[in-house]
Parts: C-alpha cells; sequence; structure tokens
C-alpha cells in the first residue's frame, strides 16, 4: 500500500512471502514518522513559536501526514505476525462445516435447475478413444479403461472415481450435453456418501472463468481467495484466520472446475499450465 511523503510514494507489497517488503516498508514508515515528528519539534522551537503562519501550516500538514504513515506500520505488525499453527482437529472441524455448506448450496440449486426430477432424461458417458487427450499410460487405474457411466446411476460412477489411483477426471461434450449437471450430481454424491470417506478431500465446484491466473498463478492460492469469499462462515472468529489457505495448500480440497472449454483460447492455456505447476509445501 502506498505511503504518501509529501511528493514521495513508497510502495510495499502486503503479499505473503515477501519477508524484506514488509521490513523496508516498517522501516520507511518509522522514518516518515520520525521524520515528521522532528518537523513538530522544529515547528516548537523556531522563531515566535507558532506565531508564524509558516509554523502553523507546517504543523498542521504534519499532523495530517502521521496518521497516514501509522496505519500502514499498523498493518504491516497486524500481517507479520506470527499466526499459530493450525491443529488437525481445527481441519476436520472446518473440512465438515465446508462440506456442509456446499451440500447445502447444490441441494438448492439442484431444486432450481430440477435435477432431482423423478423422471430425468439419462445420459450415458464413456472413456475417450482419443488417447492423445488421456494421462500417462502408466497412470491409469487397470479395469477403468473401459469406464462407462449413466447420469441415472451416479453412485456407480461415483465408486468408479474413488477407485481411480490419482482422482483426476476430465469430463468433455459439446455444448449442452450435461458436463456441468454431471459434475454437480458427482459433487453431490461425493458428500452424499462421505461419512463413510471422511478423510477424502471436500469436493468444491467452482467456475474456472473466475480464475485471473495473473492474479493467482497456483490453483491453491485461488482456491483459497474462493472458499473465503464464497463461504463466509470459514471466517468465523472460532476458526483460525489462515484455515482457507491450509485446506487448499493441503489437499483437503477436490476442486471440482467448471466451464474450462468456455473461456477463450489464451485463457484455456493460462489455467492448463497454471494445473500443470507443482504444488506448493504444506502449510501449517
Amino acid at each position: 500500500m502506498p505511503l504518501w511523503l509529501g511528493s514521495f510514494t513508497i510502495a510495499v507489497m502486503a503479499r505473503r512471502g515477501g519477508s524484506w517488503r514488509y521490513t523496508l516498508g516498517w522501516w520507511a514508515g518509522l522514518a516518515g514518522v520520525t521524520g515528521a515528528l522532528a518537523l513538530i519539534g522544529s515547528a516548537l522551537r523556531g522563531a515566535g513559536g507558532l506565531q508564524t503562519a509558516a509554523n502553523l501550516a507546517q504543523l498542521v500538514g504534519v499532523v495530517l501526514v502521521v496518521p497516514t504513515l501509522l496505519v500502514p506500520l499498523w498493518l504491516w505488525w497486524r500481517q507479520s505476525a506470527a499466526r499459530p499453527a493450525v491443529t488437525s482437529e481445527q481441519v476436520t472441524h472446518t473440512k465438515d462445516v465446508l462440506a456442509g455448506l456446499v451440500e447445502q448450496q447444490w441441494k438448492t440449486e439442484a431444486t432450481l435447475r430440477s435435477l432431482d426430477d423423478p423422471d430425468p432424461i439419462p445420459v450415458r458417458w464413456h472413456l475417450t478413444p482419443t488417447v492423445r487427450v488421456m494421462d500417462q499410460p502408466a497412470n491409469l487405474t487397470p479395469g477403468l479403461r473401459r469406464l462407462t457411466a449413466s447420469s441415472d446411476d451416479i453412485a456407480a460412477l461415483t465408486g468408479k472415481f474413488r477407485s481411480m489411483r490419482r482422482r483426476r477426471l476430465v469430463i468433455l461434450g459439446g455444448p449442452g450435453t450435461g458436463k456441468t449437471t454431471l459434475a454437480v450430481q458427482l459433487v453431490r454424491e461425493l458428500l452424499a456418501t462421505r461419512s463413510a470417506h471422511h478423510d477424502e478431500p471436500v469436493p468444491v465446484l467452482m467456475p474456472v472463468a473466475d480464475w485471473d491466473t495473473a492474479i493467482f498463478p497456483r490453483l491453491h492460492q485461488w482456491l483459497a481467495a474462493r472458499l473465503t469469499q464464497d463461504y463466509p462462515a470459514l471466517r468465523a472468529p472460532g476458526l483460525p484466520p489462515a484455515i482457507a489457505e491450509v485446506l487448499a495448500a493441503r489437499g483437503h480440497i477436490l476442486p471440482v472446475l467448471d466451464g474450462l472449454d468456455e473461456l477463450p483460447p489464451f485463457a484455456q492455456q493460462a489455467v492448463i499450465s497454471a494445473l500443470t505447476s507443482p504444488w506448493p509445501t504444506p502449510i501449517s
């Protein structure tokens, strides 16, 4: 954030991982406050004290500048203060909270989309024969190379998904073929059967069109920001302030990304590059 000192601006980045920038900002702010106090002393010691208009104007200007310097210093101290480690119990509790929120969210959305219609038209899905868009053969789960599924038996697809060694699934199809509907069904079924798979990551469906890779070059960064934005309950006083970052970075979130095919080609490439970048070291 900018610290205004007359006609000079000192830009201080407020991103994590930039400790030297925090230090620079702290020293810059401290120097500004020290200089402001020196000017006050100079004005008070000047000939005639505060009797001259020049000294009075100088003092008023300094008084207006000091709060501008102190606020960034306070923010720097607050952001750089050590945060307590997040415990496994807190992670488990927050996952349960998030799972409940996501389940209720998509239960409501399913009603609006009539996904629970008594007689929905089933859509059949099968493994693509296009080898070049598949994972390396060594990474494929034996027995799933002839995968088929139907939208009217989502439990079977969920079981096959859980049996995958890497649990990575790309749903392909033209516009209006039901890709989003299938993703929603998969998320709901994973959550509905979560009690028997309590250690699994929480599935969260997110529109990939909202991912600005210039601001969030890593998937976990964007996930943390979206979790905080979309689920305000994660900011409750009883939860650790960095819990969304912990969930995203430690692999406690199963991102279900929707709408990649709707992005322009350059944005698709940026997202794919970000998805294939190395996962971060887990944070506490």
